[in-house]
């Protein structure tokens, strides 16, 4: 899983959604006591006759990929309530833990201590079994060959994905200042704006009336400045930035991006055959291999088609060309009045655009994203799943197709198709789901 963001909120809603994660972490929990759970799924294209069941096991490891807390734009307080919820029920289950971080948590990595006498980090036990720490990606990096797990015939490595996004990557490391600058302000709390405040009518009146009032001096204006910033980072910026850039992921740009630290990764490094590169982030769904000339049924592949030529333009060998799997977040994202001015204004701009430049659409509605996924590895490879919040049901967990996934991505909608829609709804998609795929999530 990826991307709970636990402590983010808007207004007075908590939209890491910590309740409906603990929810997941408990069915966990029971299929450890029960040991398998049934689940249909569509293997290959999206018809009844590929409907097959699958027997879901007990799994041996949790893989946390990272942006798991909110380092960046949250307060103490939210951020412990979340963990008062999963912490309890995540310590009960048997599995073993592997946290690797993100961008927003990445101020954990201060946790990342090697053991004594052993190159490998320190681990640290959370109920009946243990949690491994890993900052960059797992398993861990190092000697002349790639190193992944391994599960049946397929290799994976995990990271979270920031390492490819171009706001991060061409910065220098610059970004891990921002949970720094965030836990300066919650310590500062708004009595030093309110100190700044008061220091800005008292240096008025000090100008007003020539006196000399401590508070309004200009060594101590300037330092209750200083101290004001951190919290304006937090009250104001993060607010308009997430307003300006939102749910930034740009199909196009994400594999460019990738197919340049996947070149850069790999350098002068052995890489296993059948390798996955698993990663979150984007807060998207994605699914994408090079070894399919036709990704979907009845679909160009466009996307799939630009992957292949900037692997060959890298200089990347066929047998070293990874198969992606993006899984989306487990936050709701809620647009206030402010947020949707902007999408408005970006979606004129793009109008505007396109009347001079025939462009392809590209950046993806926040509005619209699936959230609450999973991937499941065994032996037979992997699969993404969603969980069901929607309804009190038994089984919560429903499969997404990789097909499904796919034809989203280079067409838009995928339930407007009454065939699909019906095979789709036999697996257990929940009407909200159904509904959601009928838009396209592309802005427009």
């Amino acid at each position: 899983m990826a991307d709970t963001h636990f402590g983010i909120k808007k207004g007075g809603l908590n939209v890491s959604m910590p309740g409906y994660f603990a929810d997941f972490l408990k069915w966990i929990r029971e299929l450890e006591e029960k040991k398998e759970f049934k689940v249909k799924i569509v293997k290959g294209h999206i018809r009844e006759e590929n409907i097959e069941d699958k027997t879901i096991s007990p799994p041996d490891k949790i893989v946390f990929l990272g942006d798991i807390f909110e380092f960046w734009e949250s307060e103490n307080e939210p951020v412990a309530a979340c963990l008062s919820t999963v912490i309890p029920i995540l310590s009960e289950i048997k599995a073993e833990k592997i946290y690797v971080l993100g961008n927003h948590d990445n101020i954990l990595k201060n946790i990342c201590l090697e053991r004594p006498h052993k190159k490998e980090f320190m681990y640290y036990h959370l109920g009946s079994s243990l949690m491994k720490v890993f900052p960059n990606a797992y398993p861990s990096q190092s000697g002349d060959t790639v190193t992944t797990e391994k599960y049946g015939d397929e290799a994976y490595v995990f990271v979270h994905g920031h390492q490819f996004d171009k706001y991060f990557r061409e910065t220098g490391g610059s970004y891990k200042i921002w949970a720094t600058i965030r836990n300066v302000g919650n310590s500062l709390t708004l009595y030093i704006p309110f100190l700044f405040v008061a220091s800005v009518i008292v240096k008025i009146i000090n100008w007003i009336a020539h006196t000399s009032i401590f508070l309004g001096e200009s060594p101590t204006f300037w330092l209750l400045l200083l101290l004001t910033i951190p919290r304006i980072y937090l009250d104001i910026g993060r607010p308009i930035w997430d307003r300006l850039v939102g749910m930034r992921y740009k199909k196009r740009d994400t594999v460019d991006n990738f197919t340049k630290w996947w070149k850069k990764f790999i350098s002068s490094k052995k890489v296993p055959q059948k390798v996955n590169v698993v990663y979150g982030h984007t807060h998207y769904l994605n699914y994408m291999t090079p070894h399919l000339e036709m990704m979907a049924e009845g679909i160009p592949g466009k996307l799939h088609q630009f992957y292949g030529e900037k692997l060959v333009q890298r200089g990347i060998e066929e047998e070293k060309r990874p198969t992606l799997a993006n899984i989306s977040a487990w936050v709701t994202d809620f647009p206030d009045f402010g947020e949707k001015w902007f999408m408005t204004m970006e979606k004129a701009s793009n109008q505007v655009k396109s009347a001079f430049v025939k462009k392809e659409k590209d950046r993806l509605n926040s509005e619209l994203a699936t959230v609450a996924t999973f991937l499941y590895i065994d032996e037979d490879g992997f699969e993404f799943f969603g969980w069901d919040w929607y309804q009190d049901i038994e089984q919560k967990i429903f499969n997404i197709p990789k097909q499904a996934i796919i034809k989203r991505r280079e067409h838009g909608p995928v339930t407007d198709d009454d065939a699909v829609r019906e095979v789709l709804e036999k697996i257990g998609w929940p009407n909200e789901v159904v509904e959601l795929w009928k838009k396209d999530p592309h802005v427009q």
